[in-house]
């Protein structure tokens, strides 16, 4: 079977088989859901071992974000099933129903949720749990993108009138989650629309001058927003002083320093005793530098690429364009979110506070990223007999 590489200079999908030949289902790519599992537990011992001095900071139990994240694990295993049972094409039957209520469900959270460390990103549920609504809009907005270009081919194959105007729903939930204070959800949700688009086969010269504008205009929002402006400038400007973002970097690269290559041993880490904010979160990859050295993060980022290849494997057999479309940018998601992780612990780019899916501490990432495997399996199921 052959498969087309990119060319800017055809007005064609990118990397897409045709409509063609007959469905045929199989038993699916295992790995594609006992893999995502397997990470998940790694990362309850590691959110157990980075968030003792935090809970014991709080006056908590040492385990009581171990027992909370095992009550989002068993979620998030459901989530993992439904999206495993559930037949890919009602995600297209009802993804403009589905962009609206996002919308409605945003709007709301944005006027009358309250105001938690500055921002209003988090839904409030009972017990005491946040939903951060940004992740399920960025799976929506990828959802209605490609049911777009998979119900009009033509549409997507340049910029117009008419797929801007189809965009707007898009454009509101960015929006809406910048409203929130969450740039980089915001910047997430545009970029994924860019990658549909891009795969749909949008003009190549029209999709870079859309990627050049949208970066400009995050940066324009980033420098108007007093503490984004500040971590662009501390980052790109460094001072003397090791305060604030510079602080938080500084003290992830002691991590890894400290780990070497083999680590100074789980659970010894020196990091997370209130040296290093949110250890259990959004610099976990760090304390995994620590603890296990480059040896363990290199297992991390190599079992990330494995997903990566196993679902790009299984997404170009499909025979139907909205799966293809679906599945690409969903995965893509999930090693966009994990690069950005490390390249933030790493201080290759400034802070932005992103979760590392399946082993942060947190119920918003791991619920859609173990849903999105599950989705990524059933379509591994579902290829076609085009020879």
């Amino acid at each position: 079977m052959k498969f087309n590489l990119p060319n800017f200079d055809r007005e064609e999908p990118r990397f897409f088989l045709p409509r063609s030949g007959e469905v045929i289902t199989g038993p699916g790519d295992w790995m594609l859901s006992v893999g995502p599992v397997c990470m998940t537990f790694f990362g309850l011992v590691m959110v157990y071992s980075a968030s003792l001095f935090v809970a014991a900071q709080q006056g908590s139990a040492d385990s009581y974000y171990l027992v909370r994240q095992l009550a989002v694990v068993a979620a998030s295993l459901g989530a993992l099933v439904f999206g495993m049972k559930v037949d890919p094409s009602l995600y297209r039957k009802y993804a403009k129903i589905l962009i609206i209520a996002t919308i409605i469900v945003m709007a709301g959270q944005t006027a009358f949720a309250p105001s938690i460390k500055g921002t209003k990103r988090w839904l409030p549920l009972p017990g005491g749990f946040m939903l951060q609504t940004s992740e399920f809009s960025r799976a929506v907005a990828i959802i209605y993108v490609a049911r777009l270009l998979s119900d009009n081919v033509a549409l997507g194959l340049k910029l117009s009138k008419k797929l801007l105007a189809a965009l707007i729903p898009v454009g509101i939930l960015a929006v809406l989650t910048y409203m929130q204070r969450d740039l980089s959800g915001a910047a997430m949700i545009a970029a994924m629309v860019g990658l549909v688009l891009f795969l749909g086969g949008l003009n190549g010269k029209q999709f870079w001058g859309l990627t050049g504008g949208a970066t400009a205009a995050g940066l324009i929002f980033a420098l108007r927003t007093p503490y984004q402006r500040a971590r662009l400038v501390e980052f790109f400007f460094p001072s003397g002083s090791v305060s604030g973002d510079r602080y938080q970097s500084f003290q992830s690269m002691l991590g890894f320093g400290r780990g070497g290559i083999f680590g100074v041993g789980l659970g010894e880490g020196k990091q997370k005793m209130l040296f290093l904010p949110e250890p259990h979160t959004d610099f976990i990859y760090s304390i995994i530098g620590e603890e296990m050295g480059l040896i363990g993060t290199t297992a991390v980022l190599v079992a990330f690429m494995f997903l990566f290849v196993r679902s790009i494997k299984a997404l170009k057999q499909q025979s139907d364009r909205f799966s293809f479309l679906m599945g690409s940018s969903l995965i893509a998601s999930i090693m966009m979110f994990a690069l950005v992780h490390m390249a933030v612990t790493t201080g290759i780019v400034p802070v932005t506070g992103l979760p590392l899916p399946f082993i942060s501490n947190g119920g918003s990432s791991l619920l859609v990223s173990l849903w999105t495997m599950g989705v990524i399996w059933n379509l591994s199921r579902r290829g076609s007999s085009f020879e």
